[in-house]
């Protein structure tokens, strides 16, 4: 369990990467480096933080409704 939300921690940090790396490529492929790694950057914290949201959402809910994990805790 603390695997998995290390991981979902984890998870918007990577799209930033990979968001960076992308523009990165992308302005490498047009000759233009530098609008390349600044839309690449821009792009990524706006994914990073609506993951943050999104996954925040998700964490909130499983507080209020602790039996959406799909496990069943009846004995």
């Amino acid at each position: 369990m603390a695997e998995r939300k290390r991981f979902r921690k984890a998870v918007p940090s990577f799209a930033l990467v990979i968001c960076f790396f992308i523009g990165t490529a992308t302005g490498y492929y047009y000759n233009d480096l530098s609008a390349g790694i600044l839309i690449g950057l821009g792009s990524g914290f706006i994914v990073m933080s609506l993951l943050r949201m999104v996954l925040k959402r998700t964490d909130s809910q499983k507080m209020e409704h602790p039996n959406m994990d799909g496990e069943d805790h009846a004995e």
